[in-house]
């Protein structure tokens, strides 16, 4: 019985910290812009040359 209440518990407190964490303020804007910019960096060789480790 115990294990179960700390099973449920832990289930009850991990969906309100999701819910909590997608919480909108509603300052934000939903067509804002940003200027993201995403690289991969790799050696010399590229990703493929299979030299690392």
């Amino acid at each position: 019985m115990n294990k179960r209440i700390v099973t449920t518990s832990l289930i009850l407190i991990s969906g309100l910290s999701i819910l909590a964490g997608c919480r909108s303020n509603g300052t934000a804007s939903r067509n804002t812009k940003t200027d993201v910019k995403v690289a991969v960096v790799t050696d010399a060789s590229g990703i493929n040359d299979r030299s690392f480790n």
